[in-house]
């Protein structure tokens, strides 16, 4: 008997928006465009450990999709694929959203519903924490070095005459983007307390000293992660 995998497989019943059988059916002139959007919600479909979400590069290098645009170059697939996404983004099916991470943007399709508006914002605000060096490139001499007693003010919380001394004391011990750093991570963990912060310098400290690096970078932290972390 033959084996059916994937979407193959007449078990499997993949949930459809009713939009694509009415407005879309009769608006939408290029099949092959119906075509990938209705592949695309079989990938929503099937990656159920994300809820609705891939990539558009998924998309772009599935194998149906793939044999749907056959004949064209790669320029030209991608071309169809995004205009595709744009007529479903277009009807209120899909959402498209483009994150700034450290080496390159990722575009990430999702399904539009309520759960999936608030995971982008989520994602947006903890994007912004965890990754503040993919967005601007500070240096230690610039004319517009952090000012890290606004930094702590705005991510921490309230300065006392005692916290401003230690902060002074902090900048002459660690660079400043490491301060900066720490308070963001500190941030991220809802961990308003200096000691905390303190602690991240001291352990970033002690690991370059192991490691023989001459000064810490930013962790690089995958946009599933940040997804996961979002969702919880």
């Amino acid at each position: 008997m033959e084996k059916y995998t994937d979407a193959h497989s007449p078990s499997i019943i993949v949930p459809v928006p009713g939009l694509i059988f009415g407005p879309v059916l009769e608006g939408i002139h290029d099949v092959v465009e119906l075509k990938c959007i209705l592949r695309t919600m079989f990938l929503l479909h099937r990656n159920r450990t994300m809820n609705g979400v891939i990539k558009l590069d998924d998309v772009l290098e599935d194998v149906i999709v793939s044999k749907s645009l056959h004949g064209n170059n790669k320029g030209e697939q991608r071309a169809i694929v995004e205009r595709a996404v744009d007529v479903a983004v277009a009807y209120g099916i899909l959402l498209k959203k483009s994150f700034q991470m450290v080496e390159s943007d990722e575009v990430w399709l999702f399904l539009n519903n309520l759960a999936n508006r608030k995971l982008i914002d989520r994602t947006q605000k903890e994007l912004q924490l965890t990754q503040p060096f993919s967005v601007v490139a500070v240096t230690e001499n610039s004319s517009s070095k952090i000012n890290i007693f606004q930094l702590y003010e705005e991510l921490i919380g309230i300065i006392t005459p005692m916290i401003a001394e230690r902060l002074k004391e902090l900048e002459q011990e660690y660079s400043v983007s490491s301060i900066e750093e720490a308070f963001r991570v500190a941030a991220m963990h809802d961990k308003h307390r200096l000691s905390y912060i303190e602690g991240i310098l001291r352990s970033w400290k002690e690991g370059d000293r192991k490691n023989g690096s001459r000064g810490r970078r930013a962790e690089k932290v995958s946009i599933m992660e940040i997804f996961r972390r979002s969702r919880e």
